[in-house]
């Protein structure tokens, strides 16, 4: 997975260099959520064609994760915005690092289940 991001980091940054700041963040979001919408969609679509009725697993600790992600993502996108008027540091850089990391650990752990949410 980090393979497939380091192009879009490359372009991300090129274009918030280019003081498209706007672009690269909306770029940031937009991406990633289009290739698993447009992914998900067109291989639920082959095979619902296929086999008809498609019968998906729900692991008990995914509305969790969900729920945390879709929260963290309302925060990042409505109160942060607010709070540095629209004018990002360095420091919110580090924030969304340490974030992600706390992110990427908890789904570790529920995914190896060493935690059990829910």
């Amino acid at each position: 997975a980090w393979g497939a991001s380091s192009g879009d980091l490359a372009s991300l940054l090129a274009t918030a260099r280019a003081g498209n700041g706007a672009m690269a963040i909306s770029a940031c979001f937009a991406t990633p959520l289009f290739q698993l919408l447009a992914g998900a969609g067109c291989s639920l679509l082959y095979v619902g064609m296929l086999r008809g009725n498609i019968a998906i697993t729900i692991h008990s600790n995914l509305p969790a994760m969900f729920a945390f992600a879709i929260g963290l993502l309302l925060f990042l996108s409505f109160v942060v915005p607010l709070y540095y008027k629209y004018h990002f540091k360095r420091q919110l850089g580090y924030i969304l690092l340490f974030l992600f990391v706390c992110y990427a650990i908890l789904l570790f752990c529920t995914g190896f289940g060493i935690l059990v949410l829910v």
